[in-house]
Parts: structure tokens; sequence; C-alpha cells
């Protein structure tokens, strides 16, 4: 099963927000993301500094699980950070896994099951 997160970030505070790779750990009916945030200052990155700048940077994270049996979930997105400012919240989301549909044959199909049986069965029986 393959879950894409989509999320966005805006900033106008002078920094370049830019995460890590996720991680991913299953709990019950939980599945909970980590990853790291970090920001830099605008002045470490252009000499010289210019004024503030305002863009948005937006996340796109496809997470691969290994199969889950049908029922409710929730995504719980953590990102961590160990400095200023403080972390964008984390996110939870609800999904669920549906049931897997079983192939069922339609009319025609039974009808042509039935004969060739009917017609193995009168085999056997005339032997």
């Amino acid at each position: 099963m393959r879950l894409i997160f989509n999320n966005a970030f805006a900033s106008n505070t002078g920094v370049i927000t830019t995460v890590g790779p996720p991680a991913v750990s299953i709990s019950g009916n939980v599945v909970q993301v980590t990853q790291p945030y970090s920001v830099v200052p605008i002045e470490i990155i252009f000499d010289p500094p210019g004024p503030p700048i305002g863009y948005s940077m937006c996340q796109r994270e496809m997470i691969d699980l290994s199969s889950l049996p049908p029922g409710n979930y929730t995504l719980r997105w953590t990102y961590t950070f160990t400095g200023p400012p403080d972390p964008p919240p984390t996110v939870s989301l609800p999904f669920s896994v549906p049931a897997p549909t079983i192939p069922t044959l339609g009319s025609g199909e039974l009808v042509t099951l039935a004969v060739v049986l009917a017609v193995i069965g009168i085999m056997a029986i005339r032997r």
C-alpha cells in the first residue's frame, strides 16, 4: 500500500525550509511518520544578505507500507526540529483500508459451470 502525503509551508521570515527523509513506524491503527525539519537563514546562503523573501515549499512524500489489514487508521506526521522557531504542528489524518473484493461469477458463468459439472458427473456415473 502506498500513501501519498502533501503539505505546504509558506515563509516570509528570511529562512529556507527543508525536510529530511521520513521514518515510518506502525503501532496498532496508527501510522507514525517522523521527519526532520530544518531552516537556514537566508543571510547564510546569500552574501550580502538581501531583504527577507517570501516563498512556499510544497512537500510531497510517498510512503510504502507493508500490507495493512482492512480497517480504519490514523496517519500521524510529526516534524522533528532542534532549534527556534518551533516546528510545524503534527498532522493527523484518518484513512481506511477497504476489505479486498472477491470476484464473483455472473449468471452466464454459473450456467456454464453447472453444465460442465453435470457433464463430468454423467460421465463419471456411466463408467
